[in-house]
């Protein structure tokens, strides 16, 4: 049977608010220290795998979850995997129910004489979070912040993506507003200089109203156009920041070489504005702003973390294969429409 939770989640801990929010802060704090890249991804197919086996309602591993089938599920060996979930309680990430178990070591097998075929139990966890890292990560109301922002987007609400134009700012804060196709004005701040008739696109560069100097591509990228090569990857990165009022102050071949995971993989324009927006699996990401603050931009120490932030975000689109985990936006409009154009060709 197993324990409260109230009793088992220890001083200075709150039950992980989302599963959005508790991989966040699992890969804040394997960000604060230094670590080879094999270990980092270790880490991460490890939160993954405990968040497919849990109950997001009661932030608990769900009971009969074995050794086998997480490891599997992670793709690495046992003894990776216990170093790893050992990191995880360490930190304050995960706190222990019930404890794993064998067929020699439960009740009722006569120690281990009969098998009851569950094989190797694996412990039931927790998933909890520091408060203390709760605060760093999403600034001193990180509860209000979680409560409004960073719920994921239900399976059945409509995301206005990719063509749908948003009339007004959206409730649930992006990294920037998704592009109006149609012109339809929005609460978008228009970049430009200060004079009103001012577009943006009228010279190479533009004072935007944060203050930042943003190149503008000598004509505007479209946001579906597939991009290919180093040249198209660093004007479809100009195109970005000139549309988004925080992507500006990340450099612009900098922002090409965060998206060239998503360029190489046959990303749009507007696949990778939504890949730093939202993520594959848990929905909506948090706005930078929210996460970081919206202190001195300038600031190189805050640039660089804006730019981890990002490489983050791009980098939970993809699996230790390097493949995609999802669709992107664009691949499932080209789906959509095949049956269509195939038979407007039936004869």
């Amino acid at each position: 049977m197993s324990m409260p939770m109230n009793s088992v989640i220890p001083e200075g801990h709150i039950s992980a608010p989302t599963i959005t929010a508790w991989l966040a802060v699992g890969t804040y704090l394997a960000g604060r220290t230094w670590h080879r890249r094999d270990w980092l991804r270790n880490h991460a197919l490890v939160g993954e795998a405990l968040a497919m086996h849990t109950n997001t309602r009661r932030m608990r591993t769900r009971p009969g979850l074995t050794w086998d089938t997480l490891t599997s599920d992670a793709g690495m060996s046992r003894s990776t995997m216990a170093d790893r979930l050992r990191w995880y309680r360490e930190h304050g990430l995960l706190t222990v129910i019930t404890t794993g178990s064998t067929p020699a070591t439960r009740k009722g097998n006569a120690w281990g004489r009969h098998d009851d075929a569950r094989g190797n139990l694996a412990a039931e966890y927790a998933l909890i979070v520091p408060i203390a890292a709760l605060k760093e990560l999403y600034g001193p109301h990180w509860d209000q912040v979680l409560g409004l922002y960073d719920l994921p987007v239900e399976a059945d609400e409509e995301v206005p993506w990719p063509v749908e134009t948003i009339p007004e700012r959206p409730v649930s804060a992006q990294v920037g507003a998704v592009g109006d196709e149609t012109r339809t004005p929005t609460s978008v701040v228009e970049v430009g200089d200060d004079s009103p008739t001012s577009t943006g696109d009228e010279s190479p560069t533009s004072t935007t109203t944060t203050g930042v100097r943003v190149s503008s591509p000598t004509a505007p990228w479209p946001r579906h156009r597939t991009v290919t090569g180093r040249r198209d990857r660093v004007a479809a990165a100009q195109q970005l920041r000139v549309d988004d009022m925080t992507l500006r102050h990340v450099p612009g071949r900098e922002l090409a070489r965060l998206l060239r995971p998503l360029f190489d993989a046959g990303a749009t324009l507007a696949d990778a504005h939504h890949a730093v927006n939202v993520h594959p699996v848990h929905g909506q990401w948090t706005h930078p702003t929210v996460v970081l603050g919206t202190g001195r931009w300038r600031d190189r120490r805050q640039a660089k973390r804006l730019q981890a932030l990002l490489r983050a975000r791009v980098d939970a689109w993809f699996g230790s294969d390097g493949q995609l985990v999802a669709t992107l936006p664009s691949q499932v409009a080209t789906a959509g429409s095949l049956p269509s154009e195939r038979r407007e060709g039936t004869p």
